[in-house]
């Protein structure tokens, strides 16, 4: 059940995964913070109406 992505993983240096680990949560982190900020604007905006 491994998939073809996870086996190139086994292939990269610890740092290389470290490295699309770090860049996975940064990612992640910053389409949870702005979707956030987006949906308070959008409450925001209601609320004055």
């Amino acid at each position: 059940m491994f998939s073809p992505l996870f086996a190139m993983a086994l292939n990269l240096s610890p740092l290389a995964i470290g490295v699309i680990v770090v860049a996975t949560v940064l990612v992640l982190g910053a389409n949870v913070f702005f979707g956030i900020q987006q949906r308070q604007e959008q409450l925001n905006d209601q609320a004055k109406k």
